[in-house]
Parts: C-alpha cells; sequence; structure tokens
C-alpha cells in the first residue's frame, strides 16, 4: 500500500497536528470503505460531501483527513487534536498529491482514451501487461477528475506499469488528466459522437481526445489507429510512432479468421518482421478485435512473448454489463447495458445479427444521452439501421427512442413503451427459448433493470 509522509501532506495543504514521524497508507474517499491508516480526502459534490462523515472515518482509525478551509474554520474546533490537512479544495488537493506520488515513480504509464472500446482496451492490455510486469489499472471506469488520482496513488514502490482510462467531458479534460499521469505512453482507440452535446462537435471531440498524443514528449509512444480518418493525421510524426489497424497497413494489422456462434472473433495479429499468430477472443463481437490488437501491440512493444499474449487476451472475459452473456431458461441475452452511442449502438446491432440462435433475434433498446441538438437525427439513423439489420422483434422505450421506434416500423415486432418497466415485462412475457435479446441504452436510462427482470 502506498505511503504518504507530513512532508506530502505539506505539499496539499496546511498540517494540523502531524509530525515529520507521520505516515499514511493508502488513501480514500469513501467512508464505507475506509481502512484505518488511511488519509481520507473529504470531497463535495452535487449529491454528497465527505466533510459529513468526518466523525465517522476518525473514529474508524483514519490516518488523517483532507478537509476543506471554510469547514475547517467551523467544525475544527469540535475535532481537538486530530490530524488534518487543510485545504482551499480537497479535490485538488487530491490531484496535487497523485501528481507528486506519480513524478517519484519509474513506473511506465500507459494512458488510454477514446470514444468506444476504451476499457475493454484497457481491461485487455492490464492482462497482456501483468504476465511479464506487477501492473495496476483504473478499476472498472474510474477515468475522470477523482478516478485517475485515485489510480495513481494505488501505485506502490514495486509497481512496472500502470494502464490509465482516461474519460472526457469538455475540452481540455485529456490535458488536465494527462498532466496529472504524465504518461510513457498513449492510446485513442477512435472518435465518435458520445458526449457530443458538451463539446459541441466532432472536431472539438476530436481535438480533446488528440490532447493525450499533444502531450506526449518526444520520447513517449503513441499508438494510432489509422483505420480512424481523423486520427491518421497522427500516425505522420514517426518518431514514437506504433500504428495499427484492420483495414489498412500498419505496424501491428488484425484480421478476423472467423466467428463462432457466439460471434466472438478468431483474429491472426500480423507484427513487425513478418511475425504473424492466431487467437480466439471470447468476447461477442467482432469490433473488440481493435481492443485486443492494442492489448497485443503495447505487449510487443514491451517484449512480453506472444504466447504470454496469447494466453492473456484468450483468458479476457468481459464484465457482464459489456457484451456480457446471460443465460436464462434456454433465452439468451447479451448485456450491453453499461452505456450507449451510435457507434456502439450499430456495432450491437451486428453482434446480436451475427450470434447463432435456434430462436428470434430481439433488441430492446432505449435512449442515446449526451447527443445535444444532434440526438433526433442520431436515434432516426439508427431506427434506420434496425430496418437494415431486420431483428425478429424491436422493444423500445425511452423519450428519443421513440424515433427509432417509428423509423423501424416496418418490423414485424415493433413495440414502444413509456415506461420501462411494462416494456421489461412485456418483453419477459415475449420471449422463447431459442431467443436472444440485446438489451442496450446509455448509463442514465439504466437498462440493467430491465436484464434484472428478464433473469428473475
Amino acid at each position: 500500500m502506498s505511503r504518504f509522509s507530513y512532508k506530502d501532506c505539506g505539499k496539499i495543504g496546511r498540517v494540523q497536528n502531524i509530525t515529520d514521524a507521520w505516515t499514511a497508507n493508502g488513501v480514500s474517499t469513501d467512508s464505507r470503505s475506509l481502512e484505518p491508516g488511511n488519509l481520507f480526502f473529504a470531497l463535495s459534490g452535487e449529491r454528497f460531501d465527505g466533510h459529513g462523515y468526518v466523525k465517522d472515518v476518525v473514529q474508524k482509525g483514519a490516518a488523517a483527513c483532507v478537509v476543506s478551509e471554510k469547514w475547517f474554520l467551523q467544525n475544527g474546533i469540535n475535532f481537538s487534536g486530530e490530524k488534518f490537512v487543510v485545504t482551499d479544495d480537497p479535490l485538488l488537493a487530491l490531484q496535487n498529491l497523485a501528481r507528486l506520488h506519480r513524478q517519484r515513480s519509474d513506473a511506465s504509464v500507459i494512458a488510454i482514451t477514446g470514444t468506444n472500446g476504451k476499457t475493454t482496451c484497457k481491461e485487455m492490455t492490464h492482462a497482456v501487461l501483468s504476465k511479464n510486469f506487477r501492473t495496476i489499472a483504473t478499476q472498472g471506469n474510474l477515468n475522470n477528475e477523482i478516478g485517475v488520482p485515485l489510480t495513481l496513488l494505488k501505485i506502490e514502490q514495486d509497481t512496472q506499469a500502470a494502464v490509465i482510462e482516461m474519460g472526457a467531458d469538455k475540452k481540455g479534460d485529456i490535458a488536465f488528466l494527462c498532466d496529472m499521469a504524465l504518461p510513457d505512453s498513449g492510446v485513442i482507440t477512435n472518435i465518435g459522437t458520445a458526449h457530443i452535446k458538451s463539446f459541441g462537435s466532432l472536431e472539438a471531440i476530436t481535438e480533446t481526445k488528440c490532447e493525450l498524443f499533444d502531450f506526449l514528449t518526444a520520447d513517449g509512444v503513441r499508438f494510432v489507429n489509422i483505420d480512424d480518418e481523423r486520427l491518421r493525421a497522427h500516425s505522420k510524426q514517426t518518431k514514437g510512432l506504433v500504428t495499427f489497424a484492420i483495414n489498412n497497413e500498419a505496424d501491428y494489422r488484425a484480421e478476423i479468421i472467423s466467428l463462432n456462434e457466439l460471434a466472438c472473433a478468431k483474429i491472426r495479429i500480423h507484427a513487425p518482421e513478418g511475425h504473424s499468430f492466431d487467437l480466439q477472443l471470447e468476447i461477442s463481437g467482432r469490433h473488440h478485435t481493435h481492443n485486443a490488437l492494442v492489448a497485443a501491440a503495447i505487449g510487443f512493444s514491451l517484449g512480453i512473448d506472444e504466447a504470454d499474449i496469447v494466453s492473456a487476451l484468450e483468458s479476457y472475459r468481459p464484465p457482464s454489463n459489456r457484451m456480457g452473456i446471460r443465460r436464462h431458461n434456454d433465452v439468451t441475452i447479451l448485456d450491453d447495458t453499461y452505456n450507449a452511442n451510435p457507434e456502439s449502438m450499430r456495432a450491437a446491432l451486428d453482434t446480436l445479427m451475427t450470434i447463432k440462435r435456434k430462436g428470434r433475434a430481439v433488441a430492446a433498446l432505449s435512449d442515446m444521452l449526451e447527443l445535444g441538438s444532434i440526438s433526433t437525427e442520431e436515434h432516426a439513423k439508427i431506427g434506420d439501421y434496425i430496418l437494415k439489420k431486420k431483428p425478429d422483434a424491436l422493444f423500445t422505450t425511452g423519450t428519443a427512442s421513440k424515433i427509432m421506434h417509428e423509423r423501424a416500423e416496418t418490423i414485424s415486432g415493433n413495440f414502444y413503451y413509456e415506461k420501462k418497466n411494462d416494456m421489461a415485462a412485456e418483453l419477459k412475457k415475449f420471449i422463447k427459448p431459442g431467443d436472444i435479446v440485446l438489451v442496450k441504452g446509455s448509463r442514465g436510462m439504466k437498462m440493467e433493470e430491465v436484464v434484472n427482470e428478464l433473469i428473475s
């Protein structure tokens, strides 16, 4: 567990009752999971205020609490003798400590961002690197201004590699996270329309994601997806460049040899110097080939053997809500409920129609959020795509998804419900043994509740 001293705390705020003989073991922002000896950061948000739990964490054995100046002036007198780090902004203090911790680490940091696939890419890369190195990675998708510093603060003295996922909601986010993580290598999986409401344009999304490449030093390694035309320009800088692709010539190229009955791809990876090898993925969807290709390229660049790369990627299994396969009463449920945007929605529909089945292909879909002014257009396009793919039935719920329902009107079983619970109940009655059901929608639509109803 990482250790932080009196001097470290003095660099992020004003210390109270902390001596130079003192150290904290690890950090916490959650009173429920705090362990004795942790440095507790009292973060505040729209729905919570960590300052309300200071008494609890002190009783649980927190080494010290990082609190705001305002709170300390009003409440510090009630905690006589307790250890505090007082600062204008506890979140900024957390980020500053993470930057300090990263600066004194020799670990190789690989940063991964992109519109789609970054979490799966990160998990696959972690699996590959863990074959040879003591590796940490972002937990789940904790890829924001809180999650990234928390991950960096888990780097220990013997950590050799850290795989850091980075998300962005606005321009400057990636540069801000890079300034903390100081990555040695960077990957942008692709550029798409997710979060376009807050960015305003695809060009702004591209510019923000590419802050990762712009931040890397001349010695940094850029892994560039030249299948994405918006990223291809970054392949012109030859120093520290590794390219990957499926549809174009590249340093690392993958081809899909076959898809099994669950639409998991068997792929062949062509590496430099005429070397190639095959592997069988165990995650549904041909689009995950790019993620495996990135993980393999990073592994090779760090000297990991082919056999270990194949073993890691063939052993990888996705989380249940990211193209996870659920089976209940001989019905196959394709759980892709974590999130949705136009690109991932098309990929999920492709996968649904590729999986071999005894019965019907059923799509249960909800809104794609954060699309702003292009929401109507993009939902209409998905409706058209549903018509093209021709599933046997379509169940939709959500305000924007009504457009998908209307555009796909000629699908024989086409049902729309204003209430998600009603859709789930009717879908459960509709499906039969042998059917396969895709369940997908944006995070805010909580479509996992539909999955839970189907398997209950």
